[in-house]
């Protein structure tokens, strides 16, 4: 799909199953941006954590209309299932899988899975470039980054 559509990187959830596939796609020379749904929002003092950015940023998408998916009932259901509520120090978060997967029956992975390419950039733990045979660590400078296209 990389090759087909020219996109720049790819995003990988890098917990679990998703560690195996990063290194695998670096291995092959694709561009991996890494994602942890549990690591600190590049803006902490509004969300929890990635993950909770991550889905604010797509729901903005959706408000602005920059996103306009195919018709998908699972993801439909995924995306109007998920809840958010503030913390006691007011910072935006996503309910938990487990409460989703309760809910559900089965685990949210398309709606994670679009919600992590609205992650912001920086806030990536890290980025591998084959074309400078690099990694650099979530705290570099990504201003020099081509920008990365969504699907």
């Amino acid at each position: 799909i990389r090759r087909e559509r020219g996109l720049l990187d790819v995003t990988v959830d890098s917990i679990g199953i998703g560690a195996g596939v990063t290194d695998r796609l670096r291995e092959i020379g694709v561009s991996v941006r890494e994602f942890n749904g549990g690591y600190a929002a590049e803006h902490d003092e509004t969300y929890f954590n990635l993950r909770a950015e991550s889905y604010w940023n797509l729901r903005r998408a959706f408000e602005t209309k920059e996103i306009l998916l195919a018709p998908d009932e699972k993801l439909i259901n995924e995306l109007s299932d998920i809840k958010y509520f503030h913390g006691s120090d007011g910072r935006i978060k996503i309910e938990s899988k487990d409460e989703i997967k309760k809910r559900l029956g089965r685990s949210p992975d398309s709606a994670d899975a679009v919600s992590m390419l609205y992650a912001p950039i920086a806030a990536s733990p890290t980025y591998y470039s084959p074309d400078a045979n690099q990694t650099v660590s979530r705290y570099s400078d990504y201003q020099s980054r081509p920008k990365v296209d969504r699907l």
